[in-house]
């Protein structure tokens, strides 16, 4: 096994692990599913009799007797006994005929009870011995009428070849002379002729009438009150085991076919531009009402106990930073963002239209915006994200028409000198960035686990096509540990990255 599998293997593994809520709650559907099988379908009972086959020396006579006991004209003999009503096609749907031991023929029925099953195997043997019988006794009779026929031959021969010889005696008689040659072949071939008429006798002698004597019941059906498999316990077991097994079978392929990217490093490749933060998500978060705010409560512990794990990537897991959502981690993206070589230039963000997490991080970022002063602008008609962005600056936020300047969506006016914060939606399947002036280039906000590569690079060509490259990624994730009312963790800002929005060399040192 190379070093390959065995990581694959581990990986699996700890998928599988990952996962064990998940499959515990399978196999309790999987036992409850085998539970109502084996309430509806009656359990199935067994009656076994066992048959010595006596003068049979060749193996292949034990299996003609096989096909014998299960033919049509035994089960239908077997199913007039009975009395049940059905005819010999159903009874042998329920009758297995089998080789045991040597020539011991196993004849196994089953039936609802224990009764029925052991009836049906007693009235299956009794109709196979006597059919066995009926064909031995037919083939005794053509038997014996053929050596009836050859004996006939055999005396009109030996009556014809003894004439011969009384005539042959007589005429050397008359004449004196010696015994010829004829008369000694024609003495050799009448005893020949008498051996034969002698064997076909004894032979006669031994079939007797051709009864069939060489099939007797050794071990009798005997009503058993144990149920044959599947038993409800087998039921049970196997719906537990299958459903388990279909789980984890079909959660490793999902998670391998799944090619959307979660690790920072394939969303900054596929963008190209580096990841400049992470920022962490609580479940239900942007949720103002209540009665919605304890449903997603609701279905979060729901999801606790069956939660479903980061998507799993055999390779390296994600690197990078904790997950920011305070405001001062905000504000310090914020800083980043607008700390360019000319603070009239507005850097522009943005989000797919079908990222949630994505909306609700750039919610964060307008609202740490509108505390330093700054103002925001909404580039695209997107009721959604304008609600949003509303809801966490605590007012309405401006809306910036597509080739409107920035400073014109202001009123002509910079807040504090320093350029809006611009925000656009695009749609993934068609990411078309609006054109509005110069900027500092765009940032775009994605969720983890929620585009695939293509998807991030047509986002990115888009950015170009529009004037604005990609200059950095903000990470957003869900964090499933946190609920709406968890503290936020503390902000972090990698350093690594700090001077690329700022038009410089990395630097790496602090803010």
């Amino acid at each position: 096994m190379t070093n390959d599998q065995v990581i694959n293997l581990s990986a699996v593994g700890h998928q599988l692990r990952r996962r064990w809520r998940l499959l515990v709650a399978l196999a309790i559907v999987g036992a409850l599913l085998g539970l109502i099988i084996a309430l509806i379908v009656p359990p199935r009972f067994s009656g076994v009799t066992r048959v010595l086959i006596q003068g049979v020396s060749e193996p292949e006579a034990v299996v003609a007797e096989t096909q014998i006991a299960t033919s049509l004209i035994v089960m239908d003999r077997a199913a007039a006994q009975l009395d049940r009503g059905t005819g010999g096609a159903y009874l042998r749907n329920s009758v297995a005929v089998r080789v045991a031991d040597g020539y011991v023929l196993e004849i196994q029925a089953t039936g609802p009870t224990p009764a029925a099953a052991a009836q049906a195997s007693t009235a299956v043997t009794e109709q196979y011995i006597r059919f066995s019988g009926e064909i031995a006794a037919d083939a005794a009779g053509q038997v014996n009428l053929l050596l009836g026929q050859l004996r006939g031959v055999l005396d009109v021969q030996a009556v014809d070849v003894g004439d011969r010889i009384a005539l042959l005696q007589a005429a050397d008689a008359a004449t004196g002379a010696a015994p010829g040659e004829e008369l000694g072949r024609l003495q050799t071939q009448l005893a020949e002729l008498t051996d034969g008429v002698e064997a076909v006798d004894a032979i006669l002698n031994e079939t007797g009438t051709g009864a069939r004597e060489g099939l007797s019941v050794i071990e009798p059906a005997v009503e058993s009150t144990d149920p044959i498999a599947p038993t409800p316990v087998h039921l049970v077991g196997g719906g537990a085991v299958s459903m388990v097994g279909l789980g984890a079978l079909f959660t490793v392929l999902a998670r391998r076919r799944d090619d959307r990217l979660e690790r920072n490093t394939d969303m900054a490749a596929a963008l190209g531009a580096p990841v400049v933060g992470n920022v962490a998500i609580a479940r239900g978060q942007g949720s103002d009402d209540a009665a919605e705010r304890a449903a997603r409560r609701r279905w979060t512990r729901l999801r606790h106990l069956l939660r479903e794990d980061p998507r799993w990537d055999p390779g390296s897991s994600t690197t990078g930073m904790h997950g920011i959502s305070t405001d001062e981690g905000y504000r310090r993206l914020v800083e980043r963002l607008g700390a360019g070589v000319d603070p009239t230039v507005p850097p522009l963000v943005v989000v797919p239209a079908d990222d949630t997490v994505g909306r609700l991080a750039v919610g964060g970022l307008a609202r740490a915006a509108a505390a330093t002063g700054r103002s925001v602008s909404v580039l695209t008609d997107s009721p959604v994200l304008q609600a949003v962005i509303d809801a966490a600056i605590g007012g309405a936020s401006q809306h910036a028409t597509d080739g409107e300047p920035p400073g014109q969506a202001h009123g002509g006016v910079l807040a504090g000198g320093i350029a809006p914060i611009l925000i656009a939606e695009v749609v993934p399947a068609r990411p078309i960035v609006p054109r509005c002036g110069p900027t500092t280039g765009a940032v775009v906000v994605a969720g983890s686990a929620t585009r695939t590569g293509w998807e991030l690079v047509a986002l990115g060509q888009a950015c170009d096509m529009s004037g604005h490259p990609v200059i950095g990624v903000i990470v957003a994730s869900p964090d499933s540990n946190r609920s709406d009312d968890a503290p936020p963790p503390t902000a972090v800002v990698p350093p690594a990255v700090r001077g690329q929005l700022n038009g410089v060399a990395a630097p790496g040192g602090t803010p």
